[in-house]
């Protein structure tokens, strides 16, 4: 599974390649809100999906005082049928907590944060482990901690789990100076119990890198940003589990792209050998407007794929805040403005990507920080809009559910078929920036799309 770390904005669906506007907008296919909203919980101001299974975190839910915090777990009945399944709370919540600032969801198991839990002093912060039973009744499990918590440290700032194992980020932790971060990973040794495996710093740790801003796992796989280490140009850390238990540090990622104050790393995501990187106040096309990278590994390490930047950049759309990839589908979120981008890799492991549609809520503009959050699994993305109007007027949040479209790529007349027809399309546009005919996405028509065009001959 992936994570998400809190940040607010519009959303943009990716899979690798070069930015390319796309054809058309699609709205949401539902939304989701919870069934005892109130104004001012910002509830999606953290969402995950997984298969049938949807959470959304309210982190100021004032059901046990002030922020509080609550977390809401929804199900797929049926195709675009999602019903509320149950509500969370911590066994101990109380004001001010913040339950329900990250969450991330894999099969059966839920996992909650409560960054400012004064468990271990101040704000020290803890995480919450649901189970879902065979009854469909969601239970807490556990609550795990760090084994040397201290006053601040956020432990819990970002979450995510796979397979049974949760890495859990405290980015204010001060081992190697202050807010240098830290990162633990938990796995369930016994039933119902995680134990502490590895604690784990940057290998140039320094003050004020916040490492473990953001965190992700899929399988062996871990990744962590610090996105103001180096100067303030940001890094990715890289792990891997080597044997049972054993995290391993593999590489630190970085880009020449990056800009000083970019906060690359603010956002991470991993899947396999793919990953995604949010630098939200990067000024590739205008003054903090944002850029999410793509990388993948390769023989020689890590290396840089792609890098987009938001639909119509404007100053202060900080895209890149919130990002997640599954498979061949990744999706990144950008403050300020209130339209995406859904792209797509095809074929799949190509390695060739494609803008398949630009998406966006139906609360309009930015003001309802449509994509805040965003998750996706198998095709199904989940996006937060945590100032919006549920269906009552009341500004509490929902949770927007797209449905990503089939992808056609290099079917430039649009007959649902690659065929000879296509190329001749393709060679009255040589030279123009048609999309449908841009195979390669590069943004003109050239010899590439005709080759690319070949090897997809046949049926969509």
């Amino acid at each position: 599974m992936n994570t998400f770390h809190a940040s607010i904005g519009a959303i943009a669906f990716l899979a690798a390649s070069a930015v390319h506007a796309s054809a058309g907008v699609t709205n949401e296919s539902l939304s989701l809100q919870v069934s005892d909203a109130a104004s001012g919980d910002f509830f999606g101001a953290a969402v995950a999906i997984d298969g049938d299974f949807l959470i959304a975190g309210a982190r100021a839910d004032d059901d046990f005082g002030s922020s509080s915090g609550s977390a809401t777990v929804f199900r797929r009945t049926a195709p675009g049928v999602w019903v509320q399944e149950q509500k969370l709370t911590a066994s101990d919540a109380s004001g001010s907590d913040q339950f329900g600032w990250a969450v991330d969801i894999d099969g059966d198991l839920a996992v909650v944060n409560a960054r400012r839990d004064d468990v271990g002093g101040t704000n020290s912060g803890s995480v919450y482990i649901f189970r879902r039973s065979a009854m469909g009744v969601w239970s807490q499990v556990d609550k795990i901690g760090a084994s040397d918590p201290a006053q601040n440290d956020e432990f819990g700032s970002s979450v995510s789990i796979s397979n049974g194992t949760v890495i859990v980020g405290a980015s204010n932790n001060d081992d190697d100076g202050s807010n240098s971060g830290a990162v633990y990973f938990f796995a369930e040794e016994s039933p119902d119990d995680w134990t502490q495996l590895a604690k784990v710093t940057a290998p140039d740790a320094a003050g004020g890198d916040e490492f473990g801003f953001g965190v992700s796992i899929d399988g062996d796989v871990a990744a962590v940003g610090a996105p103001y280490s180096g100067g303030f140009f940001g890094s990715v850390y890289i792990y891997r589990q080597t044997m049972p238990g054993v995290w391993s540090f593999e590489e630190e990622v970085t880009t020449p792209d990056a800009r000083s104050f970019g906060e690359f790393g603010f956002s991470v995501s991993v899947s396999g050998d793919t990953l995604i990187v949010g630098a939200p106040s990067d000024d590739e096309k205008d003054i903090q407007s944002g850029v999410a990278y793509i990388f993948t590994k390769g023989m020689t390490g890590w290396e840089q794929a792609a890098l987009f930047t938001p639909m119509n950049p404007q100053s202060g759309m900080f895209f890149g805040e919130s990002v997640n990839i599954d498979g061949g589908t990744a999706v990144a979120g950008g403050r300020g403005g209130a339209v995406g981008m859904i792209m797509e890799e095809s074929p799949p492991m190509s390695g060739m990507w494609f803008n398949l549609t630009d998406i966006q809520g139906s609360d309009g503009d930015g003001g309802s920080s449509f994509g805040d959050s965003v998750s996706v699994s198998n095709g199904t993305v989940a996006a937060g809009a945590p100032l919006a109007d549920n269906s009552n007027s009341v500004p509490s949040g929902v949770a927007h559910v797209f449905s990503a479209p089939a992808a056609c790529v290099g079917d430039c007349d649009g007959s649902g078929t690659v065929d000879f027809n296509d190329l001749i399309a393709m060679l009255f546009e040589f030279g123009n920036s048609t999309e449908a005919c841009d195979a390669d996405n590069s943004g003109t028509i050239d010899f590439n799309d005709l080759i690319t065009t070949l090897f997809l001959f046949g049926p969509c």
